[in-house]
């Protein structure tokens, strides 16, 4: 899943966190420019199914204390 609003101070550890009382989290990949977040990252989930059901379910809800915002990501290359 896509997920934005990204604060530059978010690891991938922290963001991991937001979902361990939701699913497993495979990865984070945090989308960079040298040294900083760029406010947005991948999150990869055990499978599609799961991934659907964390973006039915949370996106616009609080997990931690964040708002989730979420969709689905897509491969352009």
């Amino acid at each position: 899943l896509w997920m934005g609003d990204i604060e530059p101070w978010m690891s991938e550890k922290y963001i991991s966190s937001l979902y361990k009382n939701i699913a497993n989290v495979v990865n984070v990949k945090l989308m960079k420019k040298p040294g900083m977040s760029i406010g947005y990252c991948f999150v990869e989930f055990e499978n599609a199914d799961i991934a659907n059901y964390v973006l039915e379910k949370y996106n616009g809800k609080m997990a931690g204390d964040r708002v989730l915002k979420l969709s689905r990501a897509s491969y352009s290359g």
